[in-house]
């Protein structure tokens, strides 16, 4: 039973187990909550075979005449009494299969609901830095400090593998990012995008640097800090949505308050609340593995949202989707911002959704942080020819809002534009959306907030910048396909 319980732990997918730690549970509310829940079909697995071993003994024990429950048959047996004999051996035969079938049966119930895909593979607000990290080094491998000097004179990351075995998962980066933004970072797969976002709450330890939540270095916090920090200052969506099989969704959304020991009542009207926001009314009973991909991420985001932080931390969470599925996310997500103005780091390798969601960017490569801008500086002036690769193609009004382009008030006034033909869209409005408006009536458009009031303006002349790239890009992009 020790034996198979300990093997169902260590089997608990390791993206659960995150999980549950970065929504702030300590290591007895994570075995209690999580493990031994999960474990459940390994440990009756351990208790089937406990008691069938015990009434084999049973059987072996009457047969060399050991006292105890075979020596009726032993007895029987030795004085003829075949009936007497048959009726206590067939009692043990019964006996170990209702044993056997209790077991079993409590184990396929707890199986069931456990995940089958789990394998599977606003800028204006007043500006103050929410996070930031400072020369934040992270290796992987036994002595990452003996290796920290020979990266810090610049060894490569194909070099320090090569020479050292060592893996480079951060290399000096250093970013900030503001109050009520969505940072995006970016990169191929490999580049350290993971890896950095788990050192913001602390799933992964730096080797070297300063990762600093308003103010306070995260690094220096000790186990029960680290834990109260988790827990009221962060939330986590994941890549594989980080459910947990064994749980409802609205215990799961409410996963976060139960860690935090808020009542019953009060977290199931939490929970109900964020369920409704993410549109998954009438689904709070059912179990992970009944729901759709997609369903899935709605439990995880409603499940970030649920314990209120200041801080989330979204990590590929919709690159598993479907694109109509994925698309829809990101609308979801964005109409969410438009209205909470939380800070967000997002992670994804998909140029379309970082330009789309992102306030402003970070790019990685190989562990270096290479660029960080707007969505318009990364479009427009890329800094290398590693983001050049991943900017060439793009269409650029379909990714690029008004916010990003308009001016502002004072200088549209002075330039003295005078323009008897005005529109006006929100600031989150897509060029592609308003730009026939603007090219057959000759317009001036008003950006506005989503209070109304005018935050910039757009004419011709910016308007041209960006078709004049645009047509380039999709020119290339017609010959190549030609």
């Amino acid at each position: 039973v020790i034996r198979l319980t300990n093997l169902g732990i260590r089997e608990v997918d390791k993206e659960t187990l995150e999980a549950s730690e970065a929504y702030g549970a300590t290591p007895l509310q994570k075995l209690t909550t999580v493990q031994i829940p999960l474990s459940l079909p390994t440990i009756f697995a351990g208790v089937n075979q406990t008691i069938m071993m015990a009434l084999a003994m049973v059987v072996i024990a009457s047969m060399i005449g050991v006292k105890g429950l075979g020596v009726p048959i032993l007895r029987a047996i030795s004085n003829q009494y075949l009936a007497l004999g048959l009726m206590n051996g067939l009692a043990i035969v019964a006996l170990a299969i209702i044993f056997d079938r209790i077991t079993q049966e409590y184990g396929r119930r707890i199986q069931k609901h456990r995940d089958p895909q789990k394998k599977i593979t606003n800028l204006h607000l007043t500006q103050m830095t929410k996070i930031e990290l400072k020369n934040v080094y992270k290796i992987f491998g036994h002595s990452p400090s003996k290796i920290l000097p020979m990266v810090e004179q610049g060894g490569t990351k194909e070099a320090i593998l090569e020479e050292t075995g060592h893996t480079i998962g951060l290399n000096n980066v250093s970013l900030s990012i503001q109050e009520g933004e969505t940072f995006v970072c970016m990169g191929l797969s490999g580049s350290g995008k993971s890896t950095l976002i788990r050192h913001i709450n602390r799933l992964i330890e730096p080797t070297s640097g300063e990762v600093s939540v308003e103010g306070t270095d995260v690094t220096k916090l000790d186990k029960k800090q680290l834990i109260e920090f988790r827990r009221h200052k962060m939330s986590m969506v994941f890549q594989r949505f980080g459910l947990f099989p064994h749980k409802t969704v609205i215990e799961n959304v409410a996963y976060g308050l139960q860690v935090q020991k808020i009542s019953l009542e009060e977290r199931n009207k939490t929970a109900m609340e964020k369920i409704e926001a993410v549109g998954l009314i009438g689904f709070e009973h059912q179990y992970p593995s009944q729901l759709s991909g997609g369903m899935q991420q709605r439990v995880g985001l409603a499940r970030a949202l649920a314990t209120n932080t200041d801080i989330m931390l979204i990590d590929e969470a919709f690159s598993a989707l479907d694109p109509l599925i994925r698309s829809d996310m990101q609308k979801q997500l964005l109409d969410l911002q438009s209205e909470l103005k939380k800070t967000i780091v997002f992670i994804t390798h998909d140029l379309d959704e970082s330009l789309r969601l992102g306030d402003h960017i970070g790019i990685l490569e190989g562990g270096r942080l290479v660029q960080v801008g707007t969505p318009i500086d990364i479009v427009m002036n890329p800094a290398d020819d590693y983001v050049e690769a991943f900017v060439k193609d793009v269409n650029r009004v379909k990714i690029i809002k008004a916010k990003a382009i308009m001016t502002s008030s004072e200088e549209f006034h002075n330039k003295g534009v005078q323009n008897p033909n005005t529109i006006r869209v929100n600031e989150d409005t897509f060029i592609e959306e308003f730009l026939p408006q603007v090219c057959c009536l000759a317009t001036t458009v008003e950006v506005i907030d989503n209070s109304g009031d005018i935050r910039g303006y757009i004419t011709e002349n910016e308007l041209s910048k960006i078709l004049t790239k645009s047509q380039i890009a999709d020119h290339n992009q017609a010959a190549q396909q030609n």
